[in-house]
């Protein structure tokens, strides 16, 4: 008597409703980090949507990676992988914002040093954070491009997937997760927020905060592969909620719990909800454009925003914040197309060349983020 096969997952190659979900997230993220242009911050909550790339990242990476770290992919196969995918993107947004950031300098009374703009750029080129030893206009990290902060997160998870995850028992995953998530606790309770690490006082956090939601996904899709027991949810549905609970008004002296509450509750939920999700097919094309763009859109948005920001005087007359709602609308249509047309023609063909060029034997990875 043949051994019962293992379940397969209903969803394995192609998570639509997560697709859709990251791209409402970066969506949302967008337009919290450019309120100027709308006429206020409709998303105060935009912050939990990078605890929720996060925490999807580690689900999807175990789906397309897991198996081939268990038999026979290197470290160092999985690592170029990974740069491979989210390299050439950051390149891009750290040109763009290198290059506007000089041509604003320019033109303000506030100049950088060219040793000191050539620094950050090298750093850049490396993806090494500002932590404390060169000064910088901000105390963010990444002066040309901030959101990027998460792409360093982003690669202390695939290093921590790589040489820990890989054939580790659940126990010590569970473990993992259990003292991460204290210390991310730690984290809420002292600072009031979950949102850190983007700042050089608490560049250091990034650690828990990518570590706890990055296992957790792992955890969550090694024990719910086809999503979570019980009736499907309208992807219209899981969509909906993701929004609705970043749209959530602020609670004075009360963010940090809700932070915790979503980030440790909601989220996982919301996730293995999502991933057994059914689209349609017409639907799915949609949901395939929103996911694809969603990384593009996160990276190159503020050296967009500044960029807008710049022009829209020399064009205009007045502020782009004197043209509310129509100016935000404005740019985030300028700026969805600009990542479409990013993807499509730069970061697309540019991975398939890098694939070409150091990865000639591998098949295709699988399409997911």
């Amino acid at each position: 008597m043949q051994p019962a096969a293992a379940p397969k997952p209903a969803n394995e190659h192609r998570y639509l409703t997560l697709d859709a979900l990251r791209g409402l997230a970066a969506l949302t993220i967008v337009q919290f980090h450019t309120f100027s242009f709308f006429g206020g911050v409709y998303f105060p909550h935009a912050h939990l949507g990078v605890d929720f790339f996060f925490l999807l990242s580690g689900f999807v990476i175990t789906v397309a990676y897991q198996k081939k770290l268990d038999t026979q992919m290197t470290t160092g196969a999985f690592l170029k992988v990974r740069f491979i995918r989210l390299y050439p993107t950051y390149f891009l947004g750290l040109v763009l914002g290198a290059v506007i950031a000089f041509i604003v300098d320019v033109h303000t009374n506030h100049r950088m040093s060219l040793s000191i703009f050539a620094t950050f750029f090298a750093m850049g080129l490396l993806v090494f954070p500002n932590f404390s030893f060169l000064p910088l206009p901000t105390g963010r990290i990444y002066p040309f491009n901030f959101p990027t902060w998460t792409l360093f997160g982003e690669t202390l998870a695939n290093i921590i997937h790589t040489l820990f995850l890989r054939r580790r028992s659940m126990r010590f995953m569970v473990l993992l997760a259990i003292v991460s998530g204290l210390v991310e606790i730690a984290c809420i309770i002292h600072f009031r927020t979950i949102d850190v690490g983007v700042q050089r006082h608490d560049v250091f956090l990034i650690i828990p905060r990518v570590t706890f939601p990055y296992v957790l996904g792992s955890i969550l899709y090694r024990r719910f592969p086809n999503g979570l027991p019980g009736p499907r949810i309208s992807p219209f549905l899981c969509g909906a909620a993701l929004v609705g609970i970043l749209m959530v008004p602020t609670f004075t002296g009360h963010d940090a719990w809700y932070d915790f509450f979503i980030a440790f509750f909601i989220w996982p939920l919301l996730l293995l909800v999502s991933a057994k999700a059914i689209v349609s097919p017409g639907l799915g094309h949609v949901f395939k454009l929103l996911g694809s763009i969603s990384y593009t859109l996160y990276v190159l948005h503020i050296p967009l925003e500044r960029c807008y920001e710049f022009l829209w005087p020399r064009l205009f007359h007045g502020e782009p914040s004197q043209f509310t709602p129509l100016a935000g609308i404005l740019f985030m249509i300028l700026a969805v197309t600009a990542s479409v047309l990013a993807d499509k023609f730069y970061d697309i063909p540019v991975r398939n060349y890098l694939r070409n060029r150091f990865q000639p034997s591998a098949s295709p990875p699988p399409p997911l983020y």
